[in-house]
C-alpha cells in the first residue's frame, strides 16, 4: 500500500483494503474520517464477531455489536499508533528538544 493507493481509493473508490491482507494507513485518522482505515477496521470487527460467536468464551452480548467492536479496535489501534509515533521520533523528539531548551 502506498499513499497513492489510499488517495485513489478515497477519491475514486478504486482498489482498497482487502480482507485477506489487512493494511492500516497509519498516516491517516483511525476514525470514519478515513474510508481506507474504516474498511479494514470493519473487516477486523466482523472477524472478531464471528470468532466470539463460535467460541465458548463467556462475554457480554453487547460485545457482538459491530459498533462496539469497531470502537474497541480503534482504541487498541490508537495505542499502537501512539507507540509507533513515539518510537519513530515523532512528537517525543519535540518533547525532548523542548525539555533540553528549558534547561
Amino acid at each position: 500500500m502506498t499513499l497513492a493507493d489510499v488517495e485513489k481509493y478515497e477519491d475514486d473508490q478504486i482498489g482498497g483494503p482487502e480482507k485477506a491482507d489487512i493494511v492500516i494507513a497509519w498516516h491517516q485518522s483511525l476514525t470514519s474520517a478515513s474510508q481506507w482505515n474504516m474498511d479494514p477496521i470493519t473487516f477486523l470487527a466482523e472477524r472478531a464477531q464471528q470468532l466470539l460467536r463460535a467460541s465458548d468464551i463467556k462475554y457480554n452480548k453487547s460485545w457482538l455489536e459491530l459498533p462496539e467492536l469497531i470502537k474497541q479496535i480503534i482504541a487498541c489501534l490508537r495505542d499502537t499508533k501512539a507507540i509507533m509515533t513515539l518510537s519513530s521520533g515523532g512528537p517525543a523528539k519535540n518533547v525532548t528538544a523542548h525539555r533540553q531548551a528549558r534547561r
